[in-house]
């Protein structure tokens, strides 16, 4: 095999496929969060620690808006069967605001004879055996870290997790790792899932690609990210294999070998009447090809990027649902999972339907938000994908 890495192309294939390629790996991360207008990520940077981060706050129905007290809303979501609540990866805030209302949940779960769940995004389904034995307390919080791989599979301050996973062990919440293995959600987002050998494919959720509503929310986040019209879905990878071969087998900046013909202006190479080189017909035969080419790619780049971003739902859903569905035997006590994803995950057309789908009776989203006075809560009312918000309020407001 073979690189072709020194012979780019040019012009609008070139912009085309920059595109692609700079915003690949932001693509899927900013679609976890949920995109940047309303992260309300304004946390103050002397902020430390998850503790020292909670704000004033109130609940409201994300469908009207209206406030709803925080013994009333308990009920509500201490009935449901699972409870998603969202996050900005970074925003200590946010976590303050999970581990407030795990907190409540698990303290409901022990009174009410509720077997309880703390499902997390943040590790990967092959570590499972890993956390249980942090839950038993077998192993301790270092062998824990290095053995999911934290910092390489996540990445993101152990820290604002620690105090939810730590309330888990202590309260005797079992501990879930809800999400697909680093390795396929890569290959899927590079190469497409036709490309995965069927031991791989065996290992992959249904994937439902066509749901209208949750389509139109990923078009919308990268359209926020800059991918205009004509781009595709340009959180996609670059259209590279994995070892860097173009898989189409043609050179990158679309030349051709075929001698150009003169044109009326003169001969290729020559000055023209206006001074400049002219094109010949099969010069611009070949760069119409090449954008032509580099479009078509950066659409399907933005398909697998889609399809990966629907199999990171579709695998926490699925986990988190057989979780559920293992304690419906008769006599069994009730199951309740609270699950931590980012919050382009935790909303009703990601994770919520999709555990519906597969038989969860009841299934609710909460999206932790700052009110800082910029119209970020007036959006997610004007448009709700969730069904309760959790609005902070900074000391200034």
């Amino acid at each position: 095999m073979h690189t072709r890495r020194d012979r780019a192309p040019s012009g609008p294939a070139a912009s085309v496929l920059a595109l692609s390629a700079a915003l690949a790996l932001s693509g899927l991360m900013a679609a976890c969060r949920g995109g940047a207008a309303a992260d309300g990520a304004r946390a103050p940077s002397e902020v430390r620690g998850v503790e020292a981060a909670g704000l004033p706050f109130r609940v409201l129905r994300a469908r009207g808006g209206q406030e709803i007290g925080w013994d009333a809303f308990l009920a509500e979501v201490g009935g449901a069967d699972a409870v998603c609540v969202g996050e900005n990866h970074r925003n200590p805030h946010d976590h303050w605001a999970q581990l407030h209302l795990f907190d409540a949940l698990s303290a409901r779960s022990r009174a009410g004879a509720v077997t309880i769940a703390l499902g997390m995004e943040m590790f990967q389904r092959p570590f499972q055996g890993v956390l249980d034995d942090f839950a038993a307390r077998r192993i301790e919080e270092a062998a824990l870290l290095s053995r999911t791989a934290w910092k390489e599979r996540w990445g993101f301050d152990w820290s604002l997790y620690r105090p939810m996973v730590f309330m888990a062990r202590d309260r005797g919440a079992a501990i879930l790792a809800l999400n697909i293995p680093r390795e396929l959600t890569r290959k899927v987002a590079r190469r497409g899932v036709d490309k995965l050998d069927p031991a791989e494919r065996g290992k992959l959720p249904e994937l439902v690609l066509d749901d209208a509503e949750h389509r139109a929310w990923w078009d919308a986040i990268m359209e926020e990210m800059g991918a205009g019209e004509g781009h595709g879905h340009a959180g996609a990878s670059s259209g590279e294999d994995e070892d860097g071969e173009d898989e189409d087998g043609e050179d990158e900046d679309g030349e051709t070998s075929k001698p150009d013909k003169p044109s009326k202006a003169g001969k290729p190479g020559k000055p023209s009447k206006a001074g400049k080189p002219s094109k010949g017909k099969n010069d611009k035969d070949a760069e119409e090809k090449a954008e032509a080419d580099a479009r078509a790619e950066a659409s399907a780049a933005g398909e697998r990027m889609y399809t990966a971003q629907v199999l990171w739902d579709e695998s926490m859903a699925e986990s988190a649902s057989a979780w559920l569905t293992a304690g419906r035997s008769a006599g069994a006590r009730r199951r309740q999972i609270v699950i931590l994803a980012g919050n382009g995950h935790c909303h009703e057309s990601a994770i919520v339907r999709r555990m519906k789908r597969r038989g969860v009776r009841a299934a609710v989203s909460v999206r932790p938000i700052i009110d800082d006075g910029e119209g970020g809560v007036a959006a997610l009312l004007a448009a709700p994908e969730n069904d309760y918000l959790f609005v902070m309020t900074p000391p200034a407001h």
